[in-house]
């Protein structure tokens, strides 16, 4: 219903008229304002299995589970599937958390849209294993450097000695 306004002039509620499904009334908006649409719903990727691809169109939305080679960065593994996938339209490949060039193991990647998923890989539980040398020392703390220090371990036994020697400040985390 118009209203009367201290300058005289009718003022109406248009509220109604500048609300519409998307957001935007065309009436109004700038020719320059996008119009917003709602995200498409999100499609799980393809896992990959081991031999012949017989369809490339699942590495448009894929998941590679590679045995990272040691010496490789995360970044060499996807920058060798991205240069593969190029001839058959994949841009985007993205890896699901990095592995330290000196380990070998799990590296998730996935390829054009599964890439949206890689932060869903990342906060799954991870587990990792290792070899623990008792007695030897290194330079680095870790295996890259050559063995410097060679101390007697066959005294520790049993659970509980294993549980104090761990609590004691021995560790260093390289990086």
């Amino acid at each position: 219903m118009p209203a009367e306004t201290a300058e005289g002039v009718e003022s109406r509620d248009r509220t109604s008229e500048a609300s519409t499904s998307n957001g935007v009334d065309p009436g109004f908006a700038p020719s320059n304002t996008p119009v917003i649409t709602p995200k498409s719903k999100r499609v799980s990727p393809t896992s990959l299995k081991p031999g012949a691809i017989e369809d490339v169109n699942i590495l448009q939305n894929g998941v590679i589970l590679v045995d990272k080679p040691l010496g490789w960065t995360s970044f060499d593994v996807c920058a060798k599937i991205r240069n593969l996938l190029k001839f058959i339209g994949v841009k985007k490949v993205g890896h699901a958390g990095t592995l330290d060039p000196h380990a070998t193991g799990l590296l998730i990647v996935c390829t054009g849209r599964g890439t949206k998923f890689c932060d869903d890989f990342m906060a799954q539980d991870k587990e990792y294993s290792g070899t623990m040398r008792l007695g030897e020392g290194t330079a680095s703390y870790d295996a890259e450097c050559e063995v410097t220090e060679r101390l007697p371990w066959e005294h520790v036994t049993g659970k509980l000695k294993m549980k104090q020697w761990l609590k004691k400040p021995r560790w260093r985390i390289a990086g």
